[in-house]
């Protein structure tokens, strides 16, 4: 009963209609927004990445580097971990060698990959275009240096 008086109270009439407002100045927002996305010139990420795929396979090739800050904090990543213990002599270097080279390389390739594609996507956004800068910036390494320690920790997860 007292559930019943509750749901028809005039409070509860008023929450209900404004509710109903709501929802459609929701939907006519959304229809507005739908009209305004076929007109934007990006109707796929396919022709973003076709046109990033064409750009990039060129002669010459297209050489990036990295900015100062971010050759300083990769060079602070890559360096070898000389605090680790080690109680099995130099097998267990070599091969800790071999993994630091191939997780470097990794983070090189992803801090690429994330920096054109970023790059792509914020022009995208802003209607622009044009090739993407040559150099890396220290937040796109530094995202790119998370993501694989990340990875890293999921592998090591994984195999307790």
């Amino acid at each position: 009963m007292l559930l019943l008086s509750a749901l028809t109270s005039p409070s509860a009439l008023i929450w209900k209609e404004y509710l109903a407002e709501k929802e459609e100045k929701d939907l006519e927002a959304m229809a507005q927004h739908s009209g305004e996305l076929e007109d934007f010139p990006i109707q796929s990420l396919d022709g973003v990445l076709e046109q990033t795929y064409a750009e990039h396979n060129n002669n010459p090739p297209i050489k990036y580097t990295l900015t100062d800050t971010a050759r300083e904090a990769f060079f602070k990543f890559a360096k070898p971990q000389d605090h680790l213990a080690n109680s099995q002599g130099a097998a267990i270097d070599v091969e800790a060698n071999v993994n630091n080279s191939k997780r470097n390389k990794l983070v090189l390739r992803l801090a690429l990959r994330m920096h054109v594609l970023y790059d792509r996507l914020i022009k995208a956004l802003e209607l622009q275009t044009g090739p993407a800068s040559h150099s890396i910036g220290l937040n796109t390494l530094n995202m790119a240096i998370v993501m694989i320690q990340s990875l890293e920790i999921y592998k090591g997860m994984s195999r307790m």
